[in-house]
């Protein structure tokens, strides 16, 4: 036995007792409901565990114990859903295959026995439950009739929980039999009809679920028909004023029908026998059906339910029968408006079913493909003339089409030149505004959609507005209504254009915004003999433009300040003007408040968009606009105005507050006395306000508490309920975010109110205690002797202003003030905390736990207790309610450490008022119970970890309290828990795990109870409810991620995925992304194969857009994680979403009939029925998802083509892909990744095997219609060189892997450069053109050429570059890029061979056009980042636009550094003066000033905070300009310059790069050989010090021990960056050195010699034969300086004597670079030659004895240099007196060396080469020396190397020598005789050996005969 089994079998023993216990206590009267519900939760998961041995000895026992307590009949629903559970699981241990029939009649019989309501509940649902386990039917297939029959008999019963409870069961029977039990249809069907009828709502929406699931397994509709048909039945249901009930009834209605439809038709024999007609359906007669029963209605909830039928019946059906049948259904679904005029109730109610069915049925049902095919529909049905007068139907269509095209984005283009010529011209001049103002948000949509036409859209509509207006002033009054509707609409259509611009990807440009600023300004401008009401709304369309322009925030309203603040000035700055007779109407009312309210619209705008122009002045200006405008709203008249003039002055009111309340309330404290009247004037006369605002809260508390209805339940609700008349404010079209557009406009009467209660609460917290104190008793008192419904609106109002105020105190951390004001303001507080507006209770209780926060403990105390007696004393439920809602407001905003005197009591009040209103359960208590339970949260989240001790009793009464439900005696009191409740309950649980966190473990009783609490609740079809259960899981992840069982919430979490609701999908997507996000692997592992490919299809289908972020953060997170692992499967995923077309399914499309489905696919999609007939409806708020989910991708996945969206975002994922995989090269390597595979048993994925498939994807992408995928698509084929290109070919070797595919790279980058390009498109380009130029993958130079040719032809006509569509900061980035790319390339001819070969011929002849581009863009760049703004406006830009200079400097940063490398290079080549003028002095102006603005963009770049790369940019370029011709001749460089330059370098060495330091070094050794020497004298001499400072300082930071005396040296930096250091640091040391003056050189030059010295102690990685050199050069300028000076002698003594002992060293340790050493020791003898270095002479000699002992080499070194170096130092053909030192003291040392060569038995070249070298230099000299003693040691020194036995190449080269000397020496003779014996018989065998040879040779030539030619034949008669 396992372990894992041994344990479950202990729990199980344990649970058995426990079981026991419980049901003997039950026997005996207790209720133990609790203790079985936490037994039994997860029983089958422990049962599961157990293996089938272990369960034989208990599962009996278990059997015996669940029946018991289940025929006690004592509980809930719930409760008995468990049991039978349970009891299934274990019946299925029992062989006996006839104990669950045994079961189910022991089920019956007490079902036949029990007289309680509530006992014969749950004996029902046992009933029903024990059925829906798999092929449980089968087995009791026996009873299943009788048990039918039984049933339905229940539905005659009184008791309606009975007839629930009958018809559920019904359905689970259905359910759990499937086909199986086909048999049992028609009598349910039969039975149930009564049902449809009843008085309940809860039995006839039970009913309309019980058939349902039997539409969803039958394949028979024929029970559809007839008077008594399901149909008839549904229809009738339709009627009742039940939300709930319609809900119902129409998904029944709509999926019966669409079930029907997509069924087999039934048999001809089956049609035969039929005693009635059976109803074939098709397409046309569905769809006429229903709306058929909508036109014949006549009640306005029939109709809702009718439209609702019908979505759900579109919801049900194929994607592709919807797309055939498109025309169709909008014929039928517009034919629902009245051909004539009707009622406006019902032309409303009409309008909203439409827009309903619209929306909800097709536009968030069908796919891309569909969206096109409704647009074009769309279109065609708004093109018909004949629709001007029917409002309704345009006002649908043309709502519907504005999602469309926002949801198509590019697709709309099919559609655009249509709507934007025809149709939206004709609407934008409706006379309806409604029209307008969707006809200007569908221009709007349509620009957003396709951002390229949104200068031309404007263009066109301002022009035509101006047209407009200019008609208007010339026309008679009789004509000029459409031409001021077509100004006022084209106006409108302008202005929600221009508020499309700052989402415009690419902006448009200034041009045409200046054009628009300057048409307002004109229509303001009107001329003032136009008739008011003319100019009224001439100025409103002036207006209107220039609210919009605000929203494009400070980039223009500061260009355009003056002008605006002359217009406010204009317009708010003049007085309210009476009429003639001194007396203001009415009229004169009406026309101040127009022309000032959209004025103060604007200025709004201005405040909002522009906070950082908001100076002190111009909060001044806008203070003293306001306050005139105040002053004169105040003094408006009192008395009764028309509706129209309230409306406008309500309007002018609320900008103006609006304005108050958007400045900082400090600046208009001058107006707070008016001010505050106003606004108090409003609050309390004005409409009643809305608290939703105010009390909103995140955390789900307005949906569970109200009392605003959710925004599925208000869609729902206007469908019966459909507005009178729909506000409309225009000012919705230039909102920022377009959605808002979409939004309903409200009462402005409201939002006056609204806004005041907001500024109010400001201004208040400001006031003095003495101004609040009476601005509040003022408030109070204004509500005595009001009637009810006035005092109600006051109270309201006066209730949110409280809000405001303690809001706004408690933000700033203050006080109240007077304990008379908080006293006054609480006890008018406690009045509503019983109130019957749920609204008003929780205001104040919010305001209640404010006032606690902001006045202390005392207060809280004094709150604490009152609320603590109240609740005791009251049975009410308003105040048991707003009591317990109190208390967990209290806690709410006291929180922490002061909630914790008051916890237990707050905790223990709270769970009485849930128990005791759970057991004595009336109307009021899930009111109550709801209330209670949302306080009971906000104190456990308040609370913290210090909730810990009510944690488990806060757990066991949320178990009561879902178990028990609310069951009573009484029958009106008894049933299930709201749905609130239960989101309540979930709250409760989610805050415990918050409060809780990590102290949570798997084993503790808190956590089993919370899960068994949460595994109820996610099993709950309602949204709402299962939105909390995943925020439990969510939390769980968060807080307690241990105790998370990933394998059961993985796989609950993806059956959510394809939910119907929204919500849940939501919450599952983001349990699943945080969830994968701390536990990828395994939560990869438990979502089972094609993970990916799943949520790609889901990204595709989902409609919401929060859901598909959430989508993609999943998908980028498993990338992330596995993209390393398997590349290929990404590729291949993300290449199925890039390429598929749609191309390839349209013949299939073509053949569909309309109406028509072929019978394979009918029979496919009923065994489907049950995915269609799916999840029941639910009741709950938002909780209805209205639009069907991602239902359109579920079905016909074999058609599946993604949108462009998916397609991008794939993309965007290969991009990622990259940067995943980047760290592993085998990935980019084909050889190396083939060689991975053959070592790993053909394991291994790499991205390399995708080359193919990655270029199709990225080549499909870069070449799409669609503009956005461009640039993807050019980034992943730059990707590819950059990561690939180098990559080598193993099939082919010597090419490159990527050379195949240079046909799709020319294809991709070809179109790229036209002229019609995207400017976005054309700049990803050039970075694409330039990684491929640089890439080996192009080897033939022809192909180079063309390449660059695309962007050099380019370039001839880019100064005059300019996008009419776009923005001119897109001309800037073009322009940029394509210079910037042109620079990089000649950059990359300088320093690369091979690059040069391949990119110079190309673009040599356009350098001379390139220069004075380049030089425009650097002195552009020197102005943006130099000048200030008034000097750029004035400042003659090549290349941007003064608008646009904020935000092209990117581009300029991006681009000037390549430039001005590039450029400075050019200096120094013919090609800089290839383009100059002839006027020489032209020129050289020309140059001077490009010197000068080169110089100065490069010491900027290095100034303050700087990048490093462009940093080294900068320096290199100062280098090329120092070192070119024309430097010296403009004197560029003073003193001053050149020390301000000096000291940037030395800050920028101090930043210890070594990269920067380098290039500071070379800048500096630059200096020091451009500049002229006597540059470096008197104020020079600092600067060179300075130069010589920061070149020893940086030696000093990279070899610290260069000032010791530490033997071993090393560099704390990287050998290479050290070694280019010191190359160039050397050479300015020694030339820096010997340009100072005498004195500072003795200070300077024992340092130099020091650090030359050290430097050769350096390791030998560090060393090379330049740095020795270098050092060797810099040793000979230093020691010839000064040789008379002794002080300077002393110097180089020591240098030379310290430079020995190094070499000696050297050759000890035989370093490779002691040859060198050599030569640099041997080479300063030149310089210190004779007796004036005694002591180092004798080192260097001791040093060259060692150096003879030792490798060949050294020994070849110094024999060379010796002899070279008594040649160069012969004084008169003699050796120098130094020389003679040396050869005296080391001529035995020779001799000795030979001696030794003569010793060894074999000579390698090495040796002879050595002994040739010794024999020339003991030769040399004594040639040079005369001496004939020096000839006594030669002599015998070349005899003893003679060997005539051998004749070797030793001894021949002796015996040459001798020879020569025998000819060449007089004295030869004499010392041959001072030869012994054997010496001199050794020279003469050798002479005569020599002579024998000689004479051998020569008679061997001798006889040597030369043949004679053979003659040539001249006759060649022979051939012919």
């Amino acid at each position: 036995m396992t372990t894992e089994n041994s344990s479950s079998m202990k729990e199980l023993e344990e649970k058995l007792v426990q079981l026991k216990k419980c049901v003997e206590e039950e026997e005996g009267g207790q209720n133990r409901s609790t203790e079985k519900f936490d037994i039994l939760w997860d029983l089958e998961s422990i049962v599961a565990k157990t293996s089938k041995e272990g369960l034989d000895g208990i599962y009996s026992d278990f059997m015996k114990y669940l029946q018991s307590t289940l025929s006690l009949g004592q509980n809930g629903t719930i409760l008995t859903r468990l049991i039978v559970r349970n009891l299934n699981f274990f019946l299925n241990c029992d062989p006996n295959y006839r104990t669950p029939l045994i079961v189910a009649k022991n089920i019956q019989t007490c079902l036949s026995k029990a007289s309680n309501p509530n006992s014969k509940c749950a004996f029902i649902t046992a009933l029903g439950e024990l059925f829906l386990f798999k092929d449980r039917s089968l087995q009791l297939a026996s009873v299943l009739v009788e048990l039918i029959a039984q049933l339905l008999k229940y539905l005659k019963a009184v008791e309606v929980t009975v007839k629930v409870a009958a018809l559920d069961a019904l359905k689970d029977i259905v359910q759990g039999g499937g086909q199986s039990s086909s048999f049992i249809h028609t009598d349910v069907i039969k039975g149930i009809r009564p049902a449809f009828i009843d008085k309940s709502v809860d039995v006839r929406v039970a009913a309309c679920e019980c058939m349902l699931t039997v539409a969803n397994l039958t394949t028979l509709f024929s029970y559809l028909d007839g008077a008594n048909g399901g149909l008839n039945l549904c229809l009738k249901n339709l009627e009742d004023p039940s939300l709930e009930m319609r809900n119902v009834a129409s998904k029944c209605l709509g999926k019966q029908i669409a079930l029907a439809l997509l069924a087999p038709p039934p048999k001809a024999s089956v049609i035969q026998q039929s005693k009635k007609p059976i109803t074939i359906w098709n397409f046309n007669l569905a769809s006429t059906y229903i709306t058929s029963s909508f036109l014949k209605s006549t009640k306005k909830e029939s109709k809702a339910g009718l439209s609702q039928a019908y979505v759900s019946f579109l919801q049900s059906l194929p994607r592709k029968m919807i797309e055939n049948n498109i025309d169709f259904i909008l014929n039928s679904v517009f034919g629902f408006f009245p051909a004539q005029k009707s009622n406006t109730d019902d032309v409303n109610q009409i309008k909203e079913c439409v827009s309903f069915i619209l929306k909800n049925g097709l536009v968030e049902t069908m796919g891309e493909t569909g969206h096109q095919l409704l647009a074009k529909s769309l279109t065609s049905l708004l093109g018909k003339k004949n629709l001007q007068d029917n409002e309704g139907l345009i006002l649908c269509a043309i709502e519907e089409l504005n999602y469309l095209i926002l949801k198509l984005g590019d697709g709309i283009h099919i559609v655009a030149d249509s709507l934007q010529k025809n149709i939206l011209p004709s609407l934008v001049v409706h006379y309806s505004e409604a029209v307008r103002y969707h006809a200007a948000l569908s221009w709007r949509c349509l620009a957003t959609s396709l951002p390229h036409r949104l200068a031309s859209f404007i263009t066109e509509c301002l022009a035509k507005s101006t047209s407009e207006y200019a008609i208007s002033t010339v026309t008679k009054t009789e004509a000029l209504k459409p031409h001021l509707l077509g100004l006022q609409g084209f106006g409108i259509a302008a202005a929600a254009l221009i508020a499309a611009s700052p989402a415009a990807r690419l902006g448009v440009p200034n041009t045409v915004l200046d054009v628009a600023f300057q048409s307002a300004s004109g229509f303001l401008r009107s001329d003032s003999s136009v008739k008011a009401n003319i100019k009224v709304v001439i100025i409103e369309s002036g207006w209107n433009v220039i609210n919009s322009l605000m929203t494009l925030g400070t980039s223009f309203a500061e260009a355009k300040m003056n002008e605006l603040f002359q217009i406010w000035n204009r317009f708010l700055g003049s007085d309210l003007q009476p009429a003639a007779g001194g007396k203001m109407t009415e009229k004169d009312i009406r026309i101040f408040a127009v022309m000032k309210s959209d004025a103060l619209a604007s200025l709004h705008g201005f405040i909002v968009n522009c906070p950082s122009l908001l100076s002190n002045r111009i909060n001044k200006q806008i203070v003293t606009l306001l306050s005139g405008v105040l002053s004169a709203v105040v003094a408006f008249p009192e008395g009764k105005y028309a509706p129209a003039t309230v409306s406008i002055v309500n309007y002018l009111k609320h900008h103006l507050v609006q304005c108050f309340g958007a400045l900082p309330t400090a600046a208009y404290s001058s107006c707070f006395v008016q001010l505050l009247r106003f606004l108090a004037a409003e609050i309390i006369d004005g409409s009643q306000a809305s608290l939703k605002e105010i009390l909103h809260q995140k955390g789900g508390g307005d949906a569970i508490l109200g009392p605003w209805l959710s925004q599925s339940e208000t869609s729902l609700q206007r469908l019966v309920n459909a507005p009178s008349k729909s506000n409309v404010e225009f000012g919705l079209l230039w909102k920022t975010n377009i959605e808002e557009s979409f939004s309903t406009a409200s009462e402005m009467s409201v939002k006056l109110v609204q806004s005041c209660i907001q500024v109010f609460g400001s201004v208040f917290a400001l006031q003095s205690e003495k101004n609040r104190l009476q601005l509040i008793d003022h408030f109070f008192n204004s509500q005595k002797n009001l009637s009810s419904a006035n005092r109600v609106q006051v109270q309201t109002n006066v209730l949110g202003a409280i809000l405001c105020l303690l809001k706004e105190i408690m933000k700033r951390k203050e006080s109240l003030g007077s304990s008379k004001l908080q006293s006054s303001i609480l006890e008018y507080l406690k009045n509503f905390v019983g109130d019957q507006s749920a609204e008003l209770r929780r205001g104040a209780g919010e305001a209640i736990g404010m006032l606690s926060r902001i006045d202390g403990d005392q207060i809280t105390n004094e709150i604490m207790k009152w609320n603590q007696a109240t609740a005791k004393k009251t049975k009410e439920a308003n105040w048991l309610s707003g009591c317990a809602f109190v208390q967990g407001c209290v806690n709410k905003y006291v929180g922490g450490m002061r909630s914790g005197p008051h916890l237990r009591q707050s905790v223990a009040l709270l769970h009485d008022i849930i128990r005791d209103s759970t057991l004595h359960s009336n109307p009021s208590t899930p009111l109550i119970n709801l209330w209670a339970l949302h306080s009971l949260c906000l104190t456990t989240e308040s609370a913290g970890a210090s909730f810990g001790p009510f944690v488990n009793s806060t757990l066991g009464l949320l178990t009561f309290l879902m178990i028990k439900g609310h069951q009573s005696s009484s029958q009106s009191n008894s049933g299930p828990l709201t749905i609130s409740e239960l989101r309540s309950i979930a709250s409760v649980a989610n805050a415990i795990v918050h409060a809780m966190g990590p102290e949570l473990s798997s084993g503790t009783i808190a956590m089993k109870k919370s899960t068994a609490i949460i595994t109820q609740l996610r099993e709950h079809e309602n949204a709402g409810v299962q939105c909390g259960a995943l925020d439990f899981q969510q939390s769980l992840v968060l807080f307690a991620p241990h105790t998370v069982d990933i394998p059961s919430v993985v796989s609950y979490l993806c059956s959510q995925f394809q939910s119907t609701k929204k919500k849940t999908r939501r919450a599952s997507l983001l349990c699943f992304r945080q969830l994968i996000q701390h536990e990828l692997i395994s939560v990869y592992k438990s979502a089972g194969p094609d993970l990916e490919q799943r949520l790609f299809m889901m990204l595709d289908g989902e409609q919401d857009d929060k859901c598909r972020n959430e989508l993609k953060l999943i998908l980028t997170s498993i990338l992330d994680g596995f993209g390393l692992l398997c590349p290929t499967r990404w590729i291949q995923l993300c290449k199925q979403m890039v390429c598929t077309s749609s191309r390839s399914f349209t013949e299939v499309e073509e053949k569909e009939v309309e109406g028509s489905v072929p019978l394979e696919e009918k029979q496919s999609q009923n065994n489907k029925s049950n995915e269609i007939g799916g999840q029941s409806s639910d009741q709950g708020g938002d909780d209805q998802s209205l639009t069907g989910g991602n239902a359109d991708d579920s079905k016909d996945d074999s058609g599946f083509v993604p949108r462009w969206h998916t397609k991008l975002f794939s993309m965007e994922c290969i991009c990622r892909l990259f940067n995943v995989v980047e760290s592993e090269k085998t990935h980019f390597d084909l050889s190396a990744a083939r060689q991975f595979q053959s070592q790993h048993n053909g394991k291994g994925d790499f991205m390399v095997f995708n080359v193919p498939d990655l270029i199709s994807m990225s080549f499909v992408s870069a070449t799409s219609e669609i503009d956005i995928m461009k640039p993807t698509g050019i980034q992943v084929l730059k990707l590819l060189i950059e990561n690939m290109g180098s990559a080598i070919d193993p099939d082919y070797a010597g090419h490159s892997l990527l050379e195949q595919y240079q046909a799709q790279f020319m294809s991709a980058l070809r179109p790229c450069f036209n002229s019609d390009s995207p400017p976005d498109v054309t700049q990803s380009a050039c970075s694409l053109l330039l990684a491929y130029l640089r890439s080996p993958i192009i080897r033939d130079n022809r192909m180079a050429s063309k390449l660059i040719s695309l962007i050099v032809s380019f370039s001839d006509s880019i100064i005059e570059l300019n996008y009419k569509e776009y923005n001119e900061e897109c001309s800037t980035m073009v322009q940029l890029a394509v210079l910037g790319t042109l620079a990089r390339m000649y950059n990359d001819t300088v320093d690369n061979a091979v690059l040069k070969e391949k990119i110079f011929p190309s673009i040599s002849q356009t350098l001379s056009k390139l220069k004075p581009l380049w030089l425009n863009v650097l002195r552009d760049y020197a102005v943006l980042t130099t000048q200030s703004k008034s000097s750029q406006r004035l400042y003659q830009a090549s290349f941007f636009t003064f608008p646009a200079s904020n935000r092209v400097i990117q581009y300029y940063q991006n681009a000037y550094s390549s430039i001005l490398l590039a450029t400075t290079s050019l200096v120094c080549t013919e090609h800089w003066n290839a383009s100059q003028s002839t006027d020489n002095a032209e020129n050289n102006s020309m140059d001077e000033t490009s010197f000068f603005v080169m110089l100065g963009i490069c010491v900027n770049a290095l100034s303050g905070s700087f990048d490093a790369s462009k940093a080294s940019i900068s320096l290199r370029a100062i280098q090329h300009l120092i070192q070119a011709p024309q430097f010296k001749s403009f004197n560029v460089m003073s003193h001053d310059v050149c020390k301000e330059l000096v000291n940037l370098i030395q800050s920028i060495i101090e930043t210890e790069d070594i990269g920067l330091q380098i290039e500071s070094v070379r800048l500096m050794e630059g200096l020091i050989k451009n500049l002229p020497s006597n540059f470096f004298q008197d104020k020079g001499v600092e600067i060179l010090k300075i130069l010589l400072d920061s070149t020893i300082s940086t030696i000093q930071f990279h070899i610290p021990q260069i000032y010791s005396q530490a033997e071993n040296i090393t560099s704390k930096t990287d050998n290479n960056n050290v070694v280019s250091l010191l190359e160039i640091a050397i050479p300015l040391l020694a030339k820096g050195t010997c340009l100072l003056p005498s004195q500072l050189r003795k200070d300077y030059g024992p340092i130099t010699l020091f650090i030359f010295s050290r430097v050769l102690q350096l390791p030998k990685e560090l060393l090379n034969s330049t740095l020795l050199e270098q050092i060797k050069d810099g040793f000979f300028a230093l020691i010839s300086l000064d040789k008379e000076d002794e002080s300077w002698k002393a110097v180089v003594h020591a240098a030379f004597l310290t430079l020995v002992k190094i070499t000696l060293s050297q050759l000890e340790a035989k370093g490779e670079t002691s040859v060198l050493f050599l030569q640099i020791v041997l080479s300063f003898l030149k310089q210190w030659p004779e007796e004036e270095l005694d002591d180092v002479h004798k080192s260097c000699l001791s040093m060259l004895k060692s150096g003879l002992t030792l490798d060949p080499k050294i020994q070849i070194s110094i024999l060379q240099s010796l002899r070279m170096l008594a040649v160069e130092q012969s004084n008169n053909g003699g050796l120098s007196s130094l020389m003679k030192k040396y050869f005296n003291g080391l001529m035995g040392d020779f001799v000795l060396l030979l001696w030794r060569m003569r010793k060894q038995t074999e000579h390698s070249p090495e040796s002879i080469n050595t002994c040739n070298e010794a024999v020339r230099l003991i030769v040399t000299a004594q040639a040079l020396s005369k001496d004939a003693s020096l000839l006594g040691i030669v002599i015998p020194t070349l005899v003893g190397l003679l060997d005539p036995a051998k004749l070797d190449e030793l001894h021949n080269l002796s015996l040459q020598v001798l020879l020569k000397l025998a000819s060449s020496s007089p004295e030869f003779k004499t010392q041959v005789s001072q030869l012994s014996d054997w010496e001199r018989n050794q020279l003469e065998t050798s002479v005569k050996i020599n002579v024998s040879q000689a004479q051998q040779a020569a008679a061997k030539a001798a006889e040597t005969v030369v043949k004679t030619a053979t003659p040539l034949k001249m006759d060649f008669s022979k051939y012919k």
